[in-house]
């Protein structure tokens, strides 16, 4: 059950909402009555059908005497005028400058009085049947189909479903409108021979003539689940509900492919439906709330109040949505077989607020309530319902006639529209009455104004409402006295919630809307320094505490707080039970690890905006760090060469260095700089191994490129040592305790003192054409470092290039030499026999750069013989599979490796080769003479790509003899429906949105099922500048897939680990994206970002009931990121039930 939060004041947004209301009485929307509910659309009398007519040929537009089959059609004219005006649909209110939205035309704009001269009207048959032939010969296609992805007409979004509607179109109409409790089938059947017929109805108001591509809203556009292939039929069936007297419009269109002038056989049938077979069935995702949907209208309060009856209502045909949406688990559907009576708010709710549905039954009557919110331009009802993050109040356990039900919906960032539904139990069925109460209240707290910002916007120093604490240096305490009396009342607390200050949940704001007095210690305590804040309120006082730390260059004041190092705040939390602590302390804690100062920030506040008074001590401890280990050693000195007490090490070029020393000749050393982020050296608790005296030591030179420095210090027996040293760019010569952003290794004892044993680092340069400095120290321990000798050698190792002839040559320019074998496809293979003899070697320098990645520098020795390149002429097509070997002749040793280029980087050829996908195939272990090597190339995108392979054979081996073959396959595009994907300004319905977990080790939880998903074409996340998952992990991620996003933004240096544990059965894959707060990615359209992936291993197989787990990190230290991941099931293995656990926590 659902209780009230105390205290939230509803703010000046309610004057928008008295304004919606009063515009919705002035266009006759709330016309229902004092209750406020829409009325029931009363039943009309139907203008008489003719009955069927005489078997007719095919007809067309301005042929007024041709009939057709099963019915009386009369193209351009109405046989029965246009009917009856239908009771009028209020639709949702028009939306606001500030509340994005859907609208739907004024009710008194009543459209055409009558369908277009080009239709043709069909009559039901005395049996509820119309049929009707026509042809696309002659038929003009629409001008435009953009009309059926407008939000009022919601036939499609996808614009790849256009085609299908491109060519010849006919409109055909039933010429009375459909009575209400009817289900309606539609069917079209191609009657050429290749022909196609693809299908679309739109429901409409009876007084509604609105036809396309003019047409500016339907109730709902019902298509078939698939479409048309030639010579097969497509149908849709649909019903309407109490109240909802229909005006059909149906579309039929060629695609134009096969048979675009063929003909086709359309028919109608209608169905009166009653008894039991009254029941809410499925219905496309509409335009806009049905009729059978009752709108609520609240006041300039925020309430809204009715009566209701079960009998209002109807079952719903299925329950199944109860389980899938998370309404309630299968055993509790029993408490949902009853009628279902529908409501949904006519206006969203805005962000920041709180809107509370309670339901009282009649004391003999039994309900359950449930509902969702979903997007502004999503209007789901069940028992469709594509929606998750369902909320429910039910009888459990056992019925409990007379009891009320509750439940509420938050809006914090974005406005939401609001469905929720009464339902009787199998008990009560559909009898019984009820009172529903609506209460929306604001969580925004923002009058502010531009000048109450400006006043604290860029402050240099505390400003004089802040009242300074000064710590005692004795007692290590500052004491200050407060009165509420002299605080102040906030325009707004939104800042407490924000993600990047993060000091209280918006909910909990009525804890610190009374008046607020702030402090700041001043000076900042030192670096290092843990504060502790305790408020002791006067006797019968009530007060919350709360608190920031941020840069000691900073001075941030409510209400411009964009951002603080952390927030902490402490007030009431017994809640239900103990809601208020008047007398009792409030107290926050600060600790800092770090060797930085901060500046410390300090707000007092009443609560629940009636603590406007009263006195209270705050007291601060800071508990200082110890002192800094060696402080006559600091803080250094920047150098621009070495310096006198650095020896330097004469080393040749490839050779060996060797040296001695004692620590008796050292001195101490401040470590603060070994633990920082830039340097990580060593951390702050390894730092006893590095106490005693220091030797510093550095080459006499930088390390050339393409070279390796080992570097050895061992002790005498008995002797404890350490070594650490950093790699410098040529022109840096840094030395402790002055060290900053640089590379550092270090050796030390892990399990403890290690006396007489080496330490050993190890400095490399890959590079072609860099020079780095070398520089290392040798350190005593705490406990006996100040004497004792030791012996150090220097050994540095410079490669040999390869082939260096080959790095003279030219790269290619647009054709690739004459040199490179030219293999053309014929029905996708070829075949062929070559000798590495006609080759040459090749520098190997780009096959273990990490943008080509061929094979590691460890394995040059498989490739430094001959190469032989061979070159596809023809592109490899999208979707498609490239299998090349390689077979050596006469037990010869030949390896093999190629690439696969897009047409901005080809051609290529190495080794001048740059961000190439590249694969190779060779002996692992020993040399492997006579295998046969394979490689293969995948490309389950829409681009084309190149390919250039080389067969090589490895060290000495300049002339071998070998078969080739290359063979391809080509598939269709997976889930080509998802493509061209979409853009979004926010988080779509698709995505669902679960809360960034508030504090380090916090976790929010989901379930779901993975049968709810959808497919996704997956070429985005092969891309390199995605890199999510290897297109030959596709198998794991191609079937359907879940979308979910944080509600909120990570801050800065945050990062969440997100887990997903599938059903014992089942195997599922899990992806995510962090990207920039502004952007809202959802797959397949994804930009360059960065991209983490876990599925099961492809050595070991699917792993059923397995955890996947993955980590995103927010590395930026001043911007916020959103956060979106996946879950995916795949034709790789089996999902089992589909049922999983989502975990998303907060690690930072």
């Amino acid at each position: 059950m659902f209780v009230p939060i105390r205290g939230l004041r509803r703010s000046s947004f309610l004057c928008a909402l008295c304004s919606l209301a009063l515009s919705f009485a002035a266009t006759g929307c709330d016309g229902a009555g004092d209750d406020g509910l829409s009325p029931e659309s009363a039943s009309s009398t139907s203008p008489s059908s003719e009955p069927g007519g005489t078997s007719g040929g095919s007809a067309s537009p301005g042929s007024g005497d041709e009939t057709t089959r099963g019915s009386s059609v009369t193209p351009g004219t109405s046989q029965v005028g246009p009917t009856e005006p239908g009771p009028t649909e209020p639709g949702p209110t028009e939306p606001g400058p500030t509340e994005p939205g859907p609208t739907e035309p004024s009710v008194t704009d009543p459209g055409p009085s009558d369908w277009p001269a080009d239709v043709f009207r069909i009559s039901l048959d005395e049996n509820g049947r119309a049929s009707f032939e026509g042809t696309f010969s002659g038929a003009a296609p629409l001008p435009s189909v953009e009309w059926a992805r407008e939000p009022a007409v919601a036939c499609w979004s996808n614009p790849n479903t256009d085609e299908f509607y491109s060519a010849g179109h006919v409109g055909v109409v039933l010429d009375a409108p459909v009575d209400e409790w009817s289900e309606i089938t539609v069917t079209v059947t191609p009657t050429t021979s290749g022909g196609e017929a693809n299908l679309y109805v739109l429901q409409l108001e009876a007084d509604r003539f609105d036809a396309p591509p003019t047409i500016a809203r339907a109730r709902y556009c019902h298509q078939p689940v698939t479409f048309g292939s030639p010579n097969e039929a497509s149908s849709v069936t649909f019903r309407t509900y109490a109240g909802q007297q229909r005006n059909l419009y149906i579309g039929v269109s060629s695609r134009g492919r096969f048979q675009p002038d063929g003909d086709f056989r359309l028919d109608v049938e209608v169905t009166p439906l009653a008894g039991e077979e009254r029941c809410y069935d499925e219905l496309p995702a509409p335009a806009g709330w049905g009729d059978h949907v009752r709108r609520v209208a609240l006041g300039a309060d925020g309430t809204w109040s009715a009566t209701g009856r079960l009998e209002d209502g109807a079952p719903a045909c299925a329950l199944e949505f109860l389980n899938r949406a998370f309404c309630a688990p299968t055993t509790q559907v029993d408490n949902f077989a009853g009628h279902h009576v529908f409501h949904a708010l006519d206006a969203p709710i805005p962000a920041n607020s709180v809107l509370t549905v309670t339901v009282t039954p009649d004391p003999d009557v039994a309900i359950s309530l449930y509902g969702a919110r979903q997007g502004t331009t999503s209007f789901e009802i069940p028992p469709r319902f594509a929606l998750q993050g369902c909320e429910s109040s039910l009888q459990h356990p056992g019925r409990a006639p007379g009891r009320s039900e509750s439940i509420s919906f938050v809006a914090t960032t974005n406005p939401y529209n609001i469905f929720f539904a009464v339902a009787g139990d199998d008990v009560q069925g559909g009898e019984g009455g009820y009172t529903v109460t609506v209460e929306l209240v604001s969580t925004s707290t923002d009058d502010c104004t531009p000048e109450d910002y400006a006043a604290v916007s860029n402050l240099t120093d505390w400003p004089s409402n802040v009242a300074r604490i000064a710590v005692d240096p004795d007692t290590n305490v500052g004491i200050a006295r407060g009165d509420l009396t002299e605080g102040e009342l906030q325009c707004t607390l939104d800042w407490a919630a924000r993600s990047s200050v993060a000091c209280f949940p918006i909910v909990q704001r009525e804890y610190f809307d009374g008046r607020h007095q702030f402090f700041a210690l001043d000076p900042p305590p030192p670096a290092g320094s843990n504060v502790t804040v305790t408020v002791f309120p006067d006797e019968d006082v009530d007060v919350s505490l709360y608190g920031w730390r941020t840069g000691v260059d900073r001075f941030l004041v409510p209400p411009f707080v964009p951002s603080v190092v952390n927030c902490e705040a402490s007030y009431p939390r017994a809640a239900l039970t103990r809601p208020t602590n008047p007398g009792e302390p409030e107290q926050i804690r600060f600790l800092n690890p770090t060797s930085n100062a901060y500046g410390y920030f300090i707000g007092v506040a009443g609560i629940a905006g009636e603590i406007l008074q009263g006195g209270y001590t705050v007291e601060v401890q800071v508990e200082l760090p110890p002192p800094p280990h060696c402080p006559e050693s600091l803080p250094g000195s920047n150098y621009g060469t070495w310096p006198g007490f650095v020896q330097l090490v004469d080393l040749p070029e490839g050779g060996v260095a060797t040296g001695s020393g004692d620590l008796a000749d050292g001195r101490c050393m401040n470590l603060d700089f070994a633990s920082r982020s830039d340097v990580a050296c060593f951390p702050a608790t390894r730092n006893d191994h590095f106490e005693g005296n220091h030797l510093f030591y550095a080459l006499d030179r930088p390390i050339p490129p393409r070279s390796e420095v080992v570097i050895t210090v061992t002790p005498e027996p008995g002797v404890v040592v350490s070594t650490y040293g950093f790699q410098l760019g040529s022109t840096e010569f840094r030395v402790p305790p002055n060290v900053a952003n640089t590379l550092c290794r270090a050796s030390y004892g892990l399990a403890g003192p290690n006396p007489g044993e080496s330490e050993v680092l190890r400095f490399q340069n890959p590079t072609d054409t860099n020079l780095y400095n070398i520089f290392f120290a040798v350190a005593g321990d705490a406990a006996t470092g100040t004497s004792g000798g030791f012996t150090w050698e220097v050994r540095e190792t410079v490669a040999v290039t390869h082939c260096p002839e080959s790095l003279d040559a030219d790269p290619v320019d647009d054709t690739l030499p004459e040199s490179v074998e030219r293999i053309t496809l014929i029905d996708g293979q070829a075949q062929g026999s070559a000798s590495l003899g006609d080759g040459s070697c090749v520098n190997l320098d780009f096959a273990s750069r990490s943008d080509v990645a061929c094979f590691p520098a460890t394995r040059n020795d498989r490739f430094e013989g001959h190469h032989l390149f061979f070159e596809l002429t023809d592109p490899v097509p999208p979707n498609s599979v490239v299998d090349i070997e390689v077979r050596p002749r006469d037990g010869a040793d030949v390896n093999l490796y190629g690439f696969l280029m897009g047409d901005a980087r080809w051609p290529q050829l190495p080794p001048f080769v740059s961000n190439a996908n590249c694969e190779a195939s060779y002996g692992f272990g020993p040399p492997n003479p006579g295998e046969v090597s394979r490689i293969q190339f995948r490309n389950p995108s829409a681009n084309t790509f190149r390919v250039l392979f080389a067969a090589a054979g490895p060290a000495g081996v300049t002339d071998a003899a070998f078969d080739y073959a290359v063979r391809m396959e080509t598939a269709d595009a997976h889930c080509p429906e998802s493509l061209p994907g979409e853009t979004f300004s926010a988080w779509p319905s698709e995505v669902t949105t679960l809360a960034l977990p508030s504090a380090p080790g916090a976790v929010t939880t989901a379930s779901a099922n993975i049968n709810d998903g959808a497919c996704v074409n997956l070429d985005f996340a092969s891309r390199s500048d995605v890199a999510c998952f290897p297109a030959t992990w596709n198998g794991y991620f191609d079937g359907d897939q879940l979308f979910y996003a944080l509600a909120d933004p990570l801050p800065p240096r945050a990062s969440v680990a997100i887990r997903l544990t599938p059903e014992a059965t089942g195997t599922l894959a899990l992806y995510g994206m962090r990207m920039p707060e502004e952007s809202f990615i959802v797959p397949p359209r994804v930009p360059p970002v960065p991209c983490e992936a876990s599925s099961p291993s492809l050595f070991e197989g699917p792993n059923p009931g397995e955890t996947e787990e993955i980590v995103l990190m927010n590395p930026s230290f001043s911007q916020s990121a959103n956060v979106f991941f996946a879950v995916a099931g795949g034709t790789a293995a089996s999902v089992g039930s589909g049922a999983f656990t989502l975990e998303v926590e907060r690690l930072d």
